[in-house]
């Protein structure tokens, strides 16, 4: 049987299609990874490549303490790739070293959880809904854009969010989405919504920290007004 590539995918599926469609917040790990190597091998294609990394090493932060020496060990990871993902990852470590960010410290009440979006939700004229995955210690272990556009969240599915949970082994989570019209009401959808997630956080034991709704520099939690 003929192996299958990642152009053998539905163009949605591909990894810098979903980038160029969806932005990459929406990524996972491995996506990303995927870009950064962009071809496979003769055995694996780059995705599943990118999912081997980061299985054997555990994680993007494990990849990033390991030397060059280690990584062309993978049959499909030579020289060139092995330089690519370092130096993409120093490039991220720079970047976060140079803005205030609240990844390292625990999101305690709803203005650190703000803290935390707010930049995400600058000057956006769609809607977008944004996923933060904190550890047991609520602190913030990465941040995902689920969707955007004209977004009925009633009609979403919890699929995608917990399913990044279990990826990034999470504890907890914080919805944010915003309402560009500048209401930071929470609809009648926004609240069916936000019980659906905690029902089903439930079921896998993940805990709904909070929903909040965002337009600039205001915002409402969900949690802080009981409406879940």
């Amino acid at each position: 049987m003929k192996k299958r590539k990642i152009k053998d995918l539905p163009p949605l599926e591909r990894p810098r299609e979903r980038l160029l469609n969806y932005g990459e917040k929406a990524l996972s790990d491995a996506e990303l990874l995927a870009i950064i190597l962009r071809t496979g091998d003769k055995n694996n294609t780059v995705y599943e490549l990118s999912q081997k990394l980061l299985i054997d090493f555990g994680s993007l932060r494990k990849i990033s303490e390991v030397g060059i020496g280690e990584l062309i060990k993978y049959s499909g990871v030579g020289i060139t790739k092995a330089i690519q993902i370092k130096a993409s990852i120093e490039l991220g470590r720079r970047i976060y070293s140079e803005k205030k960010n609240f990844f390292n410290e625990s999101i305690i009440k709803p203005e650190d959880a703000f803290n935390l979006f707010k930049n995400d939700f600058c000057d956006l004229k769609e809607e977008h809904l944004f996923c933060a995955y904190l550890d047991v210690k609520n602190r913030c272990l990465n941040k995902i854009l689920i969707a955007k556009g004209n977004l009925n969240l009633v009609y979403a599915t919890p699929r995608e969010i917990l399913k990044y949970a279990l990826q990034e082994n999470s504890a907890k989570i914080i919805l944010a989405h915003n309402h560009p019209s500048g209401d930071i009401s929470p609809s009648e959808d926004d609240i069916i919504f936000t019980k659906r997630i905690a029902e089903a956080g439930k079921i896998i034991g993940l805990e709904i920290l909070d929903h909040l709704i965002i337009y600039n520099d205001s915002y409402l939690s969900l949690k802080a007004k009981n409406y879940f």
